[in-house]
């Protein structure tokens, strides 16, 4: 007798593989980075000791939590505001320009966001070495007359608009995709029935916009709390370890201190972090969303 495929058959047959290979890439490790939390481990070594929770109590007793959770807070407004409000600003002017321009200009708006890390920190680094510099001197710019990343009140803030910068063009298009799935003729029977701009982007434009904003608003705040690479291609958390962020922190602690068992936990720690920000904004988004559809009818 044939036996028949059932459909059941042909999901597991597809799925079980995606499974495994989701158990070893993800379950596994993050298994095992938890187990090893709870060690004395070095990273390198063969043997280690099961020291209990000593990792993450020391977390709380660690003098360098409080300032790099200070200085991450920082960083994460930056990433926040400077991508969602140039973006939007950058989606509304591309909106006003019509053709092959158009193309044209999202083609170079791509431009940073397809740089790697190694090639947009060199590049800046450059830019805040020598051309920003000779701008201060000729303008006489006080500020500007030193390298702005070997500024202590300034290095935080001068990576983060390069972060912003790689940013930026993710933020526009997204905006600028959902703008143009507004229909227009609600926009046109609004301003008929005397609405003005302000009126129109409440009642309009931010309910489209709300799902957008919600997920540039996640991936915004998971880069700006687990970003490295810029920080250590620029200053490597300096000047002073002022933009040692608390994701540096981890990676100093964990590769460049061996304390690796401890990395583990001050990472588990920050991933805590992350879902439950994740949570906050998602069930916010959702809150207003169920506003805004209740105001509607």
């Amino acid at each position: 007798m044939k036996k028949h495929i059932t459909n059941r058959d042909m999901i597991n047959f597809f799925v079980l593989p995606a499974v495994i290979i989701y158990t070893f890439v993800l379950i596994y490790p993050l298994f095992n980075g938890v187990v090893l939390s709870f060690t004395d481990w070095n990273g390198f070594s063969g043997l280690y000791n099961f020291i209990g929770i000593e990792n993450y109590t020391k977390i709380f007793r660690d003098t360098r939590l409080n300032a790099s959770l200070e200085i991450t807070a920082k960083y994460l407004i930056v990433i926040l505001v400077l991508p969602i409000i140039f973006g939007y600003i950058s989606a509304l002017c591309l909106l006003q320009i019509k053709g092959k321009i158009q193309i044209l200009i999202r083609t170079i708006l791509l431009f940073p966001f397809a740089l790697t890390p190694v090639i947009v920190g060199a590049m800046w680094n450059q830019i805040y070495y020598e051309f920003l510099p000779w701008v201060g001197d000729s303008l006489n710019i006080f500020f500007l007359q030193r390298n702005l990343l070997s500024n202590p009140s300034f290095a935080l803030y001068a990576v983060a608009f390069v972060n912003c910068w790689t940013l930026l063009p993710l933020s526009t298009i997204l905006f600028l995709a959902a703008l143009e799935s507004i229909p227009q003729d609600i926009i046109y029977a609004a301003m008929l029935d005397g609405a003005n701009e302000f009126k129109i982007l409440l009642h309009i434009k931010v309910p489209y916009l709300l799902s957008t904003f919600t997920i540039l608003l996640l991936l915004l705040a998971k880069e700006a709390l687990t970003s490295i690479d810029l920080i250590m291609i620029l200053t490597g958390g300096g000047p002073g370890r002022n933009t040692e962020t608390f994701y540096y922190l981890v990676y100093r602690n964990s590769y460049l201190e061996h304390l690796y068992s401890y990395g583990l936990a001050e990472g588990l720690l920050i991933s805590c972090i992350i879902i439950c920000l994740y949570i906050f904004i998602e069930r916010t988004a959702l809150r207003k969303n169920t506003d805004l559809d209740t105001t509607e009818v």
